[in-house]
């Protein structure tokens, strides 16, 4: 399944966002296409999670919990209790865990397709003369009461999630690949340096996961195996694999293995 991924122009946007609702509401946009004309499984991780908790809040302060099932977002509202805790609002979970299990108890699926049979069950228990809103009540008190208490708290919160997250993207997508690469015994130069790059520009906090990768890299030859380098060179000892990383990235070699780093992660 294709997974949505911010683009550079994207991320551009958000270093720029005039305030921290600006920056949020880039990354809700940005899953438009997916959400509207796609396939909105494909949006996912802490994408996914900014997306929840921006809609919820937006639908529950427009017109409370009968809005945030009603509006197209609903189809996510099982997602939310979870997408809520990630993001570090933990005490507006149980608000909408309490909203869900007034029509169906835990577990839910994973998955937005999943969902979409019971959302619009939902709906259409909502558009019955018979149903009674007041059941909604307490949760929407407890709702605003803590949204009340600290009107800053969501947005911030929001906001540094975001931060946290929109620069590692591509770290993250790299090691996947990198690590494909290595369960397949075969490692790319190009992917390397990309991922070298993305640890050096995109993520300046922390060298940690090439460190750790480096690490993986070095397995197969401690087991006696070999690597293959870009279909055409092949290593088997630790000593090749030094001097392949001298030759191509001369700053991953000084930073790990000059002088056998002691520090470099185990």
């Amino acid at each position: 399944m294709p997974r949505l991924v911010l683009t550079e122009a994207q991320k551009q946007a958000i270093r720029q966002a005039r305030s921290p609702e600006a920056a949020c509401h880039l990354v809700y946009h940005a899953t438009d296409d997916a959400f509207y004309f796609g396939d909105p499984d494909d949006i996912t991780g802490w994408i996914r999670d900014v997306l929840c908790v921006e809609t919820f809040f937006g639908a529950m302060c427009d017109g409370g919990v009968v809005t945030w099932f009603d509006w197209d977002h609903g189809r996510l509202a099982h997602l939310v209790p979870d997408a809520l805790r990630a993001v570090g609002l933990p005490e507006f979970a149980s608000g909408a865990d309490k909203a869900l299990a007034v029509h169906f108890p835990p577990p839910y699926p994973a998955t937005i397709q999943e969902w979409s049979e019971a959302i619009e069950h939902i709906r259409d228990a909502q558009l019955e003369d018979g149903f009674d809103e007041s059941v909604y009540d307490s949760i929407e008190q407890e709702f605003f009461a803590l949204y009340h208490a600290d009107k800053t708290r969501f947005r911030t919160q929001l906001h540094r999630y975001v931060l946290d997250h929109f620069e590692t993207e591509n770290v993250e997508l790299l090691n996947r690949e990198m690590d494909e690469q290595l369960r397949a015994g075969y490692v790319s130069r190009d992917g390397f340096r990309r991922l070298w790059d993305a640890e050096c520009y995109g993520n300046g906090s922390s060298l940690g996961a090439l460190g750790k990768w480096l690490s993986y890299l070095e397995q197969p030859l401690n087991d006696g195996k070999c690597i293959e380098i870009e279909g055409r060179r092949s290593l088997s000892t630790r000593p090749e694999l030094m001097a392949w990383i001298k030759e191509n990235f001369r700053d991953a070699y000084s930073l790990y293995y000059e002088n056998d780093n002691p520090t470099r992660v185990p």
